[in-house]
């Protein structure tokens, strides 16, 4: 049978006899269609719909014949002359001429326009922008093949800033420097608070034009660096002749800030570094000491936080903040000496003194932003203020506490004293003299316990804890055995008077403190004849103490108590708080009206003319003036009496008080107890300066007197003086803990 299969045909693909060639009209034809295109982009009159399609296939279709590096040089060709035209028409000279004219002119005589005065060139630009924008969508395979694959050419778009950039700076620069005068009057206008037009318009200028056409670095900066160097300078000597502190650095601050905005808003972010520099060189380094000579301590004076914390930043930020520390230490201690050194007003010695440590920590906390080299520095400062007249600030600072912890103050509510004894104990960490404060404190400590003065327990008892945690238990022993006495003279006094021999209810009421010398303030006693009816009460609590302690020995002294005495005057009857020997001269007028000096002085049996005349001051001051002193002149036994002869009861004394307290006012007459006021003002330090001489020499061995006088000074936190250093020398050499050397006398050795 035979097959209806037949053999596959075999395809023979045979080449062309001839090799296909472009047309000789093709380049032109599709170059003369992109040309007129680009004349469409180029003229917005005669614009019309382009096909951008069409067009980017002929740009292909050149670019796959291997046209593209004829193509891209007609299109530079044509953008070139393009840009030759607009810079010719719309930037001709009389523009520029106008433009270099306000550029080169005063600000002050700029009047203000809608738009600055680069805006042609800005409007240049922004339509050049614009078309070819156009340009590179019509050429976009153009710049994605041949542009992209060959190093050596340029993006369509680095072309165009490069033929823009040309024209720019075509003929010595003839466009660009009257457009960077315009921009730099400007930006100077701005700072005057001047500025015309559209801020806009100079962001646009900088970053979008220059900074891509590459003048921003190289033709831009180095004249806006000059300006604002040659800006400042001026306004820095301005403040420098005229101006004042607080005008300075509200300028600084207010410059600071608007360079920063100007940064953000129109600048590169790399031109802030360089500007603030100028900045802070030229208006902050030149300036700041001379201004803070001129109105520093004005400022402080003042508390002006808002200058002193611009200051700070101001100084912070050029990292010179060592010129303020000190000044400031300087300020504290010349102020706090000068309260110290205030003798017309040392009642207000710590309340200056606490008002300056107020706006001291306010300056540092809102001011200086807690930096501690301020803090520091004025802690350094108020301890030697502190301690420039000792013992003055320790005997005032002890009367604050006095009169803060007296009965005067049961008004102030407990927190707040609690608080104002904060306040006070922060002063007390300053003194170098504390054995001096203690010294004080126990005395007044006194006058409150037996006075009947203190007005809260509990705040006493608070005192003593802060003082035992900043000075320790042996500090403050005499004060907590004081206030134990108290506790035990209650609990003793509340035995007697349950017992028989308490005495009638016809006696006075009668209260005893007993206390132990050995933890109190000695105090210079004197005689005193009391009443019969108090010196029965006395024998009788006598016979009750040595009944119930055998061995002690009891001592009546009278100028440490005091009495209630109720006395009717013509306007209804007062009770009296006075002292006991107030209280037995007040008795002796139920006997007569009138006594004179002398018979005062026999019938109390005060011995002492000036402590009784200091009595009877007491009792006729003008504050209350229960006796009334008649002048006259009579001679006593030591001689002649200058004081009044004659004191008459007063019972026309006009108060609305009902109780008055005569034991203040004889507390204030009294002249102060000789509380220690020298280098050595108790026994502690004599045993601090032993102590020191026995550590110094043990140190070294052997010292002679003058370098052992100079080293004490740094050794102790007071400074001892020569003579009392020579009498703990002269002690120390008699107890052999030290020896003088044989050979010369000045000469200390250790004794091991």
């Amino acid at each position: 049978m035979e097959s209806n299969q037949r053999a596959p045909k075999k395809l023979i693909i045979r080449p062309l006899r001839r090799e296909p060639k472009l047309p000789q009209e093709f380049y032109q034809e599709s170059w003369t269609h992109l040309a007129r295109a680009l004349d469409q982009v180029f003229s917005p009159s005669s614009r019309r719909p382009l096909s951008y399609e069409e067009h980017y296939r002929r740009v292909e279709d050149l670019c796959l014949h291997h046209l593209a590096k004829q193509l891209y040089a007609d299109l530079q060709r044509e953008v070139d002359g393009y840009l030759e035209r607009v810079f010719r028409e719309q930037l001709s000279d009389p523009v520029l001429a106008a433009m270099l004219h306000v550029a080169q002119g005063s600000a002050q005589a700029v009047e203000p326009t809608e738009r600055p005065a680069f805006a042609p060139v800005l409007d240049v630009w922004r339509a050049f922008c614009e078309r070819f924008r156009d340009i590179q969508a019509i050429f976009l395979y153009l710049d994605r093949t041949y542009a992209a694959e060959s190093p050596q050419v340029p993006s369509l778009w680095e072309m165009a800033l490069e033929l823009f950039a040309k024209h720019m700076l075509a003929e010595q620069q003839r466009v660009l420097l009257p457009t960077l005068g315009a921009v730099l009057l400007e930006i100077e206008l701005d700072r005057k608070g001047k500025q015309r037009g559209d801020c806009s318009d100079l962001r646009a200028i900088l970053r979008e034009m220059f900074a891509p056409l590459g003048f921003y670095r190289t033709h831009f900066e180095p004249l806006f660096f000059q300006q604002t160097r040659a800006f400042y300078v001026a306004k820095g000597t301005e403040f420098v002749t005229q101006g004042t502190l607080s005008d300075y650095l509200a300028y600084f601050e207010h410059s600071t800030q608007a360079e920063a905005e100007r940064c953000r808003l129109h600048l590169e972010p790399s031109t802030e570094k360089p500007l603030f520099a100028i900045l802070h060189d030229v208006l902050g380094r030149h300036c700041v000491s001379v201004m803070m000579d001129r109105g520093l301590e004005s400022l402080l004076d003042a508390v002006s936080l808002t200058d002193l914390r611009r200051l700070y930043v101001l100084l912070r930020s050029i990292d010179e903040l060592w010129r303020l520390v000190p000044r400031y230490s300087d300020y504290i201690r010349v102020r706090g000496t000068q309260i110290v050194n205030d003798r017309a007003r040392d009642h207000e010695m710590i309340e200056r003194l606490l008002a300056l440590l107020d706006r001291a920590e306010q300056t540092e906390r809102e001011a200086f932003q807690a930096d501690v080299r301020f803090h520091n520095a004025a802690q350094t400062a108020f301890e030697a203020a502190l301690n420039t007249r000792q013992p003055t600030p320790a005997e005032r600072l002890a009367r604050s506490f006095h009169d803060l912890l007296r009965v005067s103050s049961t008004s102030i509510p407990e927190p707040d004293i609690r608080r104002k004894i904060g306040k006070l104990l922060e002063l007390f960490r300053y003194l170098s003299g504390k054995d001096s404060f203690l010294a004080f404190y126990k005395k007044y400590l006194a006058q409150r316990l037996l006075f009947d003065l203190t007005a809260s327990t509990a705040c006493e008892q608070y005192v003593v804890e802060l003082l035992r945690a900043e000075c320790g238990a042996v500090y403050v022993n005499h004060l907590v055995n004081m206030l134990k006495d108290m506790d035990l003279s209650q609990d003793l006094l509340q035995e007697y008077r349950m017992g028989p021999g308490s005495g009638s209810s016809r006696l006075p009421s009668f209260t005893c403190k007993v206390i132990t010398q050995a933890y109190w303030n000695s105090s210079e006693s004197f005689l005193l004849q009391v009443p019969p009816g108090l010196e029965s009460q006395q024998r009788s609590f006598h016979r009750f103490y040595h009944a119930r302690f055998s061995g002690r020995r009891l001592i009546w002294e009278p100028s440490l108590s005091s009495a209630e005495l109720r006395v009717q005057f013509a306007n209804g009857e007062k009770v009296l708080h006075v002292t006991l020997s107030q209280a037995v001269v007040l008795l002796l007028f139920n006997e007569r009206d009138a006594w004179t000096l002398a018979e005062l002085q026999q019938q109390t049996g005060i011995a002492d003319s000036a402590e009784l005349e200091r009595i009877l001051d007491s009792l006729s001051s003008s504050q209350c003036p229960v006796l009334i002193r008649e002048r006259g002149a009579e001679a006593a036994s030591s001689g002649p009496v200058t004081a009044p002869a004659r004191y008459r009861f007063n019972a026309d004394l006009q108060t609305s008080r009902r109780r008055l307290r005569l034991l203040d006012i004889a507390l204030l007459e009294r002249p102060p107890e000789q509380v220690p006021s020298g280098p050595v003002a108790s026994p502690d330090r004599q045993h601090q300066i032993d102590a020191a001489i026995v550590r110094l020499l043990k140190k070294q061995k052997s010292l002679s007197h003058a370098d052992l006088v100079q080293q004490l000074g740094a050794e102790l936190c007071f400074g001892p003086s020569v003579s009392d250093v020579k009498q703990r020398v002269e002690s120390l050499l008699q107890r052999e803990y030290i020896g003088r050397d044989e050979r010369d006398p000045n000469l200390y050795h250790y004794v091991s």
